[in-house]
This record gives structure tokens, C-alpha cells and sequence, in this order.
């Protein structure tokens, strides 16, 4: 069920609202999620531009709201959409203590496309809400690193992530350690 549909030069569909203006070979976005019944909210600015051969797009370092609170974001970030990859260097969101980093790397139009997650002290109930995962509501610190390898050919993935004092729907689980290794083509875990 859709409450409102508006299309101009933004668009709103229930709670996401996408607002754009194109200027100079620029585009200008703002992307808004704040789902009803909650506090929760994530508010997105940035831009995307054609530089030569590919799109690039930089987030606004100013205005990241993330569950109602600010967080900042590296003033480098970038991501590049090329003719056969992704290109993403210096991604990082942080508020106090807590962060999450996103970079590729080997990057070259022809490459294989890697990214590396990195999370410090992340805190799952500020995330909890907006990836709804249901009537289920997670606490808990997360630490470590996912690679996601040949993202776009064969896509496989390994990390190492801890999760101190998880509690799932207020039930406290405890500590937990993940050591993966997905290899897409032998099928194997």
C-alpha cells in the first residue's frame, strides 16, 4: 500500500522521499528514509558527476543522520561507477566511538572489483530499525572486517566479525565470533 506518490523534480513513496536537481552535468541528491513508528531515520546528501569516462558520486560529509543522530563522514569519500566496476575509496561514517569503512581495492576499469568492510564498535540497535529486519530488534557491538571478493564475475566472501553482548528481541544471546570463507564456485563455506 502506497500512502503518496509525487513525481517532480522529488519523489515520495511513504516513508523514502528522493530529491534531485540536475545543474552543470551535476546531479544533486538527497535520499530520506525514516520509517513510520519509529525515531529511526537515515538522511543522505550528495552528488553525482560525470568526470571523463565514468560517474562519481560523493556524499555530503555534513548532513549523514543515521537513528536521529549525526555522523560524520571522511571528506575524501567517493565512489566510482566504471565501465566494468566499482571504484570506492575512503567511504567511512563514524559517530563517537563507532564506524563503518568501505574501500576497493586493485581498482582499474578492467579489474576485478574487491571491497573491504571494516566495523568499529557498531552499535546494531542505531541499524536496527532501518533495515527492519521484521518485529526483530538486535542490540550489540560489532568489530571486525568482511572482504567481498570478484564482486560482480564470481562473488565470494571472507571475514572475521565479533559481536559483544548481542541481544536479539531482548533475550541476551552473548558473545559471538564469525570466521567465514565463501567460495562461490567450489559452493564451500
Amino acid at each position: 500500500l502506497v500512502d503518496k506518490v509525487t513525481i517532480k523534480d522529488s519523489a515520495k513513496v511513504d516513508s523514502i522521499l528522493f530529491e534531485s536537481n540536475l545543474l552543470d552535468h551535476q546531479l544533486e541528491y538527497r535520499f530520506q528514509l525514516q520509517p513510520k513508528d519509529t525515531v529511526n531515520s537515515l538522511d543522505l546528501n550528495g552528488k553525482v558527476k560525470w568526470e571523463e569516462e565514468f560517474y562519481s558520486m560523493v556524499m555530503d560529509t555534513r548532513s549523514l543522520l543515521i537513528n536521529a543522530q549525526k555522523w560524520a563522514m571522511d571528506n575524501s569519500n567517493k565512489i566510482s561507477f566504471l565501465t566494468n566496476g566499482l571504484a570506492v575509496s575512503d567511504v567511512k561514517i563514524f559517530s563517537e566511538s563507532q564506524s563503518i569503512a568501505i574501500n576497493s581495492e586493485n581498482v582499474h576499469p578492467d579489474s576485478i572489483v574487491n571491497l573491504d568492510l571494516e566495523f568499529e564498535n557498531l552499535n546494531l540497535e542505531d541499524f536496527s530499525q532501518l533495515i527492519k529486519l521484521g518485529e526483530i530488534t538486535l542490540t550489540g557491538l560489532v568489530d571486525g572486517s568482511v572482504q567481498l571478493l570478484d564482486v560482480f564475475s564470481s562473488p565470494s566472501i571472507t571475514g572475521d566479525v565479533s559481536i559483544q553482548t548481542l541481544t536479539i528481541n531482548k533475550d541476551t544471546v552473548g558473545d559471538i565470533e564469525f570466521h567465514a570463507k565463501l567460495n562461490n564456485q567450489a559452493k564451500r563455506i
